[in-house]
């Protein structure tokens, strides 16, 4: 999340993990889960263009399933 919100792209988040509270504008936003808990229902109801997530989340696999575009990154 603070990623994206420094490359400028805060206004195109759609939800965020439940970690995620900077910027405050990102607490507005749905929350969908961690790293063990994604919730596919809610992310799949956000339409979201991209899915991005950690490559060791359980939820990726799911999600492209689905026809989610998803991006697994390497979280150190």
């Amino acid at each position: 999340t603070e990623t994206v919100c420094e490359l400028g792209a805060c206004d195109r988040l759609v939800g965020v993990d439940n970690y995620s509270n900077w910027p405050a504008s990102v607490t507005r936003l749905p929350h969908v889960g961690g790293l063990d808990d994604a919730s596919i229902e809610r992310i799949v109801a956000l339409k979201p263009d991209l899915v991005m997530l950690s490559s060791s989340a359980r939820a990726l696999g799911r999600l492209e399933a689905l026809g989610i575009r998803v991006m697994g990154l390497e979280l150190k």
